[in-house]
C-alpha cells in the first residue's frame, strides 16, 4: 500500500519553516529535502492513494486515508 502525499514546493517550504520555528519534530535539513526531491520517482506501477498535502489536516481526508489503508491491510 502506498500513500502518495503530493506537496508543492511552496507548501513544503512553509511547513519546514514552521516546523523549525515550533521545534516539535526533528528538523529535515534543506539538503536532505533537496536530495529526496531530486531522487523521488512518481509511482507508475503502484496504485497509490493520492493525497493533496493541503488537505492532510482535514479530518474527512484523514479518515478516508485511514479507511483505505485499513482496507488494504485487511483490517
Amino acid at each position: 500500500m502506498l500513500v502518495w502525499v503530493q506537496v508543492g514546493p511552496e507548501l513544503q517550504r512553509r511547513r519546514v519553516l514552521a516546523n523549525r520555528a515550533e521545534q516539535v519534530r526533528p528538523d529535515v535539513t534543506d539538503r536532505v529535502l533537496h536530495d529526496h526531491g531530486a531522487s523521488f520517482e512518481t509511482p507508475v506501477e503502484e496504485d497509490p492513494v493520492v493525497v493533496d498535502a493541503a488537505a492532510t489536516r482535514d479530518p474527512v481526508t484523514v479518515a478516508a486515508i485511514v479507511e483505505a489503508v485499513e482496507a488494504a491491510v485487511g483490517r
